[in-house]
């Protein structure tokens, strides 16, 4: 968790144009899982370096997309965002909120569905470990602009579970990186504020009524409608990874988890 939040905050000294920073604190984000998971673990991460990074980093994020891109339009249809095109230059716009996305994506996952998790699955099991990196990651978030324990508790729920689910069902860390970073993506770009934090989007997307229904200044994560729409893959992911076997109890001494 200090290196997730030390890896964040660097990337904001970092000189020059914000992409070289996001390049860098990436590359810092995976020689540093590399290292610890073969010096300190002792295993070889597959989870991160085995074959098909390509598919499950596309898949991942196709899920992401639609799963934020569903929410934002329910909430809509409830009335509770009136939406219009913001006249913004697509490109420049398209461009920020994917290098705005990509490393919260990369280094939070890496912090919580990589060490967080599975070193708590090693100890109590999966089930346990969804739980705990979820409270971890929603707590992470406590501090960001608008954020109250309902915040937290939001994206404990719909995020750390879905995402938690999502490495539970894959075991790949790639997929649930492109999860995450099209969330992050597709919310800047719909135009409602990401965990609190303003971005230009294309759209110009504005709340009305409650801020249970909208999210309120927070954004779309703090919304009752988008957190209930996630129990639906949440759920979906955990059946198909207790139907692959990848629920799994504690480690027993002496014995390792398969990837």
């Amino acid at each position: 968790m200090v290196v997730c939040i030390a890896l964040i905050v660097a990337y904001g000294f970092i000189p020059g144009p914000v992409w070289i920073g996001a390049l860098v604190v990436i590359a810092l984000a995976v020689v540093i899982y590399l290292a610890i998971m073969r010096g300190w673990a002792r295993r070889v991460p597959i989870e991160l370096t085995g074959p098909g990074a390509a598919r499950e980093l596309v898949s991942g994020m196709a899920l992401g997309a639609v799963v934020l891109f569903a929410g934002w339009l329910l909430v809509a249809a409830l009335g509770g965002y009136s939406i219009e095109w913001a006249g913004a230059s697509v490109v420049p716009v398209v461009w920020a909120a994917l290098v705005s996305a990509a490393v919260p994506a990369v280094v939070e996952e890496m912090a919580f569905r990589g060490f967080a998790l599975q070193a708590t699955e090693r100890i109590a099991g999966t089930w346990a470990a969804i739980i705990v990196s979820a409270v971890l990651f929603g707590a992470l978030h406590i501090n960001n602009p608008g954020a109250s324990i309902w915040t937290s508790t939001a994206i404990a729920i719909e995020a750390g579970l879905l995402l938690g689910a999502a490495y539970a069902w894959r075991r790949d860390l790639r997929f649930v990186i492109g999860v995450h970073f099209a969330w992050n993506t597709v919310e800047g770009l719909v135009g409602v504020n990401v965990s609190g934090t303003t971005e230009d989007g294309l759209w110009q997307t504005t709340a009305h009524g409650s801020d249970l229904m909208t999210g309120g200044s927070f954004g779309l994560e703090a919304s009752l409608p988008l957190l209930l729409l996630t129990l639906i893959p949440t759920t979906l992911m955990l059946i198909a990874a207790h139907r692959r076997g990848n629920l799994r109890g504690p480690l027993r001494p002496g014995a390792d988890f398969a990837a």
